[in-house]
């Protein structure tokens, strides 16, 4: 990285009064999500001091490390990441045999053993390809 790209990364706060860039003199640590800053301004003609904060406001990506003082909203980005990375790791339940039955689509040559014992059926029951098993009322 260049002296150029490094200045131009860096963080800086304008002064409210002339808008030229104020320099951080030295810091004080509130809370866990606020620093007070105490800024001077680089104009010599205008050499405004004054206190900025400096504050942790919304979670974009949740910590791997949280720590229970720090309760801050989450964002709309993190509630949708949540969401992705719940649906990744969410696996179908696996149906029971039993389960897939109730309410399956049979084809009538499948059924052919009941439709034997069930001798008083009418003729066109031999046109109809599918038919669906009524559901068993559980006990």
């Amino acid at each position: 990285m260049t002296a150029q790209e490094n200045r131009a990364s860096r963080f800086f706060i304008r002064c409210p009064h002339c808008e030229a860039q104020a320099k951080v003199r030295t810091s004080k640590q509130e809370t866990r999500t606020m620093r007070s800053l105490i800024c001077r301004c680089t104009n010599v003609l205008c050499n405004f001091t004054f206190v900025a904060s400096f504050e942790a406001i919304q979670t974009i990506s949740p910590s791997a490390m949280p720590h229970a003082e720090v309760d801050l909203p989450s964002s709309d980005y993190a509630i949708a990441l949540l969401r992705k990375e719940a649906l990744a790791t969410y696996k179908k339940p696996v149906r029971k045999e039993a389960d897939t039955q109730k309410n399956s689509i049979k084809p009538i040559a499948a059924m052919q053993s009941q439709a034997s014992s069930q001798a008083h059926l009418p003729q066109w029951h031999s046109l109809i390809h599918y038919t669906v098993t009524p559901k068993q009322e559980r006990t």
